[in-house]
């Protein structure tokens, strides 16, 4: 589209005179005029290097995607989580999405490793028929999608609401699930990993990626024995400050005491929440101690894993886990983020 096209270019062009402004260009002026011209329950296209991709636009994934400088970007969201799954996913049998939306991370996973196995799990009914295309117009066939949530028990009822503070109806990547009173009212029901691993026979997960709105610990707890049993390798799960209270450190945070008991290495992934490929920047990996979080509620990824041979930098100062261009602090940078448009 010519319109997004002209705003990719607004934003090249003034994009070094709001570096380290306190002021992001993105979300403050140009993302919301493509909110506001672009229909929501438009199906668009668009494609990464290697794949073709089908989305609605009502999310900041799909609009990060959108205005991606390149044509077709190497990712589709979260490079540098997107690369960590990469590495870790190689060789590996099978690799479980818990929140896959329309497959921005989990059909790529697919893509690269035919030989495995990716159970993707997504309850949005919009995001899932986006999925079921997406995989459709990739020529795959080792993605086994299930309309459920995984959850720590099997069989409740769930309907999909917005959090409190969010705004309704244009972000569906905020959506998070609520209890129904009677399982007669609902059409979206749960599973457990121990449940649904037992009936499919499935003996270990090589990769758990969960990314679900302030129920990854539910989860996990859904997974006692899965991980009592040494058998999931690698999880790389979303912690946001909305769902987890964090207020009294990391380290006493539900979900990271339980995978610190069960003898899991933990470390935050250092990202930027779009597209862009900035792939001269190596994967780096904050331990607890050295994660530095600070300003309103927000989110980022991390990593639990028992994996000793993981290719990244680990790093020793405090850092952000978010790569903040428009933020002055030394905490949220990282080197050439000003050169992010001309990679």
């Amino acid at each position: 589209m010519k319109f997004i096209k002209s705003i990719i270019n607004f934003e090249k062009k003034y994009y070094k005179y709001f570096f380290k402004s306190s002021f992001d260009i993105r979300e403050m002026i140009t993302g919301k005029i493509l909110d506001n011209r672009i229909r929501k329950n438009k199906i668009l296209k668009k494609s990464s290097k290697e794949l073709i991709f089908r989305f609605f636009y009502n999310s900041k994934i799909a609009r990060e995607f959108l205005l991606n400088p390149k044509l077709k970007p190497k990712y589709v969201w979260e490079p540098q989580t997107t690369k960590l799954l990469l590495q870790l996913s190689k060789k590996s049998k099978n690799i479980i999405f818990a929140g896959s939306f329309f497959g921005d991370q989990a059909i790529l996973t697919a893509k690269k490793n035919p030989n495995s196995t990716i159970h993707a799990f997504e309850p949005n009914i919009n995001q899932i028929n986006c999925l079921k295309i997406n995989k459709k117009k990739n020529n795959l066939n080792n993605i086994i999608i299930k309309r459920n949530i995984l959850f720590s028990k099997s069989g409740l009822g769930f309907e999909m609401v917005y959090p409190k503070g969010y705004k309704k109806n244009f972000d569906e990547g905020c959506l998070a699930i609520k209890k129904t009173k009677s399982s007669k009212k609902s059409n979206i029901f749960s599973l457990s990993l121990d449940d649904y691993c037992f009936k499919n026979k499935i003996k270990k997960i090589d990769l758990l990626h969960m990314d679900v709105e302030g129920s990854e610990f539910k989860i996990l707890l859904g997974a006692k024995k899965k991980i009592k049993n040494n058998e999931i390798q690698n999880i790389i799960f979303e912690l946001n400050s909305n769902y987890f209270n964090w207020d009294k450190g990391l380290n006493n945070v539900s979900i990271i005491k339980y995978l610190i008991k069960n003898k899991y290495k933990i470390y935050a992934i250092r990202d930027i929440h779009s597209s862009f490929d900035i792939n001269d920047i190596e994967i780096e990996l904050l331990p607890l101690n050295n994660i530095y979080i600070d300003g309103p509620n927000h989110g980022f990824n991390m990593l639990a894993t028992k994996n000793t041979k993981i290719k990244a930098k680990f790093l020793n100062n405090k850092f952000s886990p978010k790569y903040l261009p428009y933020k002055l602090e030394k905490y949220f940078h990282t080197k050439n983020l000003i050169n992010i448009y001309n990679k």
